[in-house]
């Protein structure tokens, strides 16, 4: 009885989680990209925001660095769509570093199927269009700038 109830066991995990490594290759082998990159928000040149970039924070947001840039931080939503402008995959921005430039917010975007074209867009604030070709020649990076 015990025999039997073990092998049960073998095979219920065998069907529910096992095979991961054949789940990864068959993934892989569908045609599914990453799109990693970044967005800039220009800093805004207010005396307020520059005391306070000066004060040595190393993290930000959009918000620390211009006015009406508080949608861009951690969690914020990033649309892929292909050329008929369906969305085909969604991604999130992490935590930003503070630059000369302004706020630098990595993005990444998993489970990206193949088109012909691509608009990358992070929040609401219109998106980037690239072609395959393009987009591959960048190594599926794509950096953004928004703001000042």
């Amino acid at each position: 009885m015990c025999r039997i109830a073990a092998l049960v066991v073998v095979l219920l995990l065998s069907a529910c989680g096992g095979g991961g490594e054949q789940a990864a290759t068959e993934q892989a082998s569908e045609g599914l990209d990453v799109i990693t990159g970044s967005v800039t928000v220009g800093i805004e040149a207010d005396q307020a925001v520059m005391k306070t970039w000066a004060e040595g924070v190393a993290t930000c947001t959009g918000a620390d660095v211009a006015s009406g840039f508080a949608d861009v931080g951690p969690a914020a939503g990033v649309t892929v769509r292909d050329e008929s402008g369906d969305i085909i995959a969604t991604g999130t921005v992490a935590e930003g570093e503070r630059t000369i430039q302004g706020c630098v917010l990595p993005l990444r975007v998993d489970d990206v199927p193949e088109a012909k074209f691509y608009e990358v867009e992070v929040g609401r604030r219109g998106g980037v269009r690239s072609s395959r070709a393009d987009l591959e020649a960048d190594g599926f990076e794509v950096h953004l700038t928004i703001g000042t």
